[in-house]
């Protein structure tokens, strides 16, 4: 086990272990979406780990293909390496398109799934070596499953990244019946992989009670490796400077069910409402960034309530959204209330948030949450669009310099417990372990 090997940018030392890294929707940096394990495939690299990561060629709806020019495999897949020396390669998979979250996407993750076992199987038909670790993905549970069949296929160990609680999530936040076929079977390849996984890793940092709380003893070790941000890839954070006309509030990402921006454009109308009836309030611009599944009723009701503050705007690439950031007089995230978070938060944009050096509002029910933490914010009630208003009337009264301050917290706290090169230290710390480990037994 190497958990403290150098972990930063520069020559890459000769690697001895591959890993693969089984997510469908994993994207390679700068483009949008989900960059993380990218990074931390990167900055494992000096680690003597090279890591090949299986995700789909479409990302996600919306989303963009792999750039440049990949080279095409005999499976009509198609694989690519990153500009850098330490950037993993990509191994990229067709999928059927889909829209919502019905059928369509079932049978899109199904495909994926079939896809990256076929892929992995035999390895040598898209040109790339056997994994000597697998690492299966949770933001869906079949692809994590795929990645299970393939570690016992070429007999290595197999760690389980748990992102989002299947089936949890489709009952909480979608609402589908606890008894309904989909959550049973989702229900029962949760606990298949939590009772046969070699390690769990976890973004959440209550994982390990979840996991326990659905196979008591058996569960494996799990180590808590939350989200991130890469700060060598992010300008340094310019200082935040008075507000213009408008208090300039910014959101940048998913519009899906659980970001409940419902509540947030509820809050502007109030503050629209309130401007009107007072010459002397002050005025709000709302800026979001990003896309899914309920954008078009966002934008809607936005048109159908007239929200001149409100304004909508397409994804943009990772290092956009950090000059995006930095013209904000503060950001805001929003999750429903749910029994969910109760083993915690750890949505991407919020350490981008922090990173970024902005006072964040933050209107979740969550204890331990990143913002508190840091101390760099104020926290609204979930779901209360009158707090949220009366919580974002408050950051924009705060003197410059008290805001300014829990920018300055924010970034302090994400370089130390949330710089990518941190936890991709951490990461290779549990593949060497779980080596050693599988090695230990064979001997015996």
């Amino acid at each position: 086990m190497e958990p403290d090997a150098p972990a930063g940018s520069g020559a890459s030392a000769t690697p001895d272990l591959h890993l693969w890294i089984i997510n469908q929707y994993a994207s390679s940096y700068p483009q949008s979406g989900w960059t993380r394990h990218h990074f931390l495939a990167r900055f494992m690299r000096p680690c003597g780990i090279a890591t090949t990561i299986v995700t789909d060629a479409a990302i996600r709806p919306g989303g963009r293909r792999a750039e440049g020019s990949p080279a095409k495999s005999s499976t009509g897949a198609s694989v690519s390496a990153g500009p850098g020396p330490d950037d993993p390669r990509f191994l990229w998979l067709p999928t059927r398109p889909y829209s919502g979250n019905g059928v369509g996407r079932m049978i899109n993750m199904l495909g994926f799934a079939w896809s990256a076992l076929r892929a992995g199987l035999r390895p040598s038909r898209n040109g790339l070596p056997a994994p000597d670790v697998v690492i299966g993905s949770s933001p869906q549970p079949f692809a994590a499953l795929a990645g299970w069949l393939i570690a016992r296929r070429h007999r290595v160990p197999f760690v389980l990244e748990i992102r989002d609680l299947w089936p949890e999530s489709l009952v909480a936040i979608l609402g589908v019946r606890r008894y309904h076929p989909i959550v049973l079977l989702l229900g029962a390849i949760e606990k298949f992989l939590y009772a046969r996984s070699d390690r769990i890793v976890g973004v959440l940092d209550g994982v390990a009670d979840h996991v326990a709380m659905r196979v008591g003893r058996k569960a494996p070790q799990t180590t808590w490796i939350p989200n991130g941000v890469a700060l060598d890839v992010m300008p340094e954070a310019t200082p935040l400077g008075e507000p213009g006309a408008e208090f300039h509030v910014v959101y940048a990402g998913a519009h899906g069910p659980p970001n409940s921006l419902d509540t947030l454009l509820r809050a502007a109308e109030l503050l629209e409402a309130e401007e009107a009836a007072d010459p002397d309030a002050p005025a709000f611009r709302f800026d979001l960034y990003g896309d899914g599944a309920v954008k078009s009723e966002l934008t809607a009701y936005a048109e159908r309530h007239g929200l001149r503050s409100v304004h909508f705007h397409d994804p943009v690439p990772k290092d956009e959204v950090f000059r995006i950031l930095a013209g904000a007089d503060a950001v805001v995230l929003l999750l429903p209330r749910l029994y969910l978070w109760r083993f915690g938060i750890s949505p991407n944009k919020i350490f981008d948030y922090l990173a970024a050096g902005r006072p964040v509002i933050l209107a979740v029910d969550s204890p331990g949450d990143p913002v508190t933490r840091a101390g760099a914010g104020i926290k609204a009630t979930a779901q209360d669009p009158a707090d949220l208003a009366a919580k974002i009337r408050r950051m924009a009264a705060l003197p410059i310099e008290e805001r300014r301050a829990m920018g300055e917290r924010g970034r302090a706290y994400v370089r130390e417990h949330h710089d990518m090169p941190i936890l991709a230290r951490r990461l290779a710390g549990v593949i060497r372990d779980v080596i050693a480990a599988q090695a230990g037994s064979r001997r015996r």
